[in-house]
């Protein structure tokens, strides 16, 4: 399971996107769609908010590597975020800051 949204996560803020689960199977879909999608994404907040944050599972390491590539940063970890349950695993919360223009 992965997340993408605008919002801050203090507990008064409400996200303003909610992109719940994105999966792109490696046999059936073309090499690039995963970082072409996360890319639009990316887009989409950044003409919205400064930061872009995402969760997804510790063991779900072509994912966080994915994202590692457009400046995500593990800013936390546990055992749910969003009402989402890790079971078995650790959820990890990765943030992005939006690039100046031009860079």
């Amino acid at each position: 399971m992965s997340f993408v949204a605008a919002y801050d996560p203090t507990p008064s803020r409400r996200p303003r996107a909610d992109f719940r689960i994105l999966t792109v199977t490696p046999p059936v879909a073309p090499p690039g769609v995963a970082a072409a999608l996360t890319r639009a994404r990316l887009d989409w907040i950044w003409a919205r908010a400064e930061r872009a944050w995402y969760f997804a599972n510790a063991a779900n390491r072509a994912s966080l590597a994915l994202h590692a590539a457009f400046g995500f940063v593990e800013v936390g970890r546990g055992p749910e975020f969003q009402a989402v349950r890790f079971e078995g695993g650790t959820g990890v919360l990765p943030c992005a800051v939006r690039p100046l223009p031009g860079s």
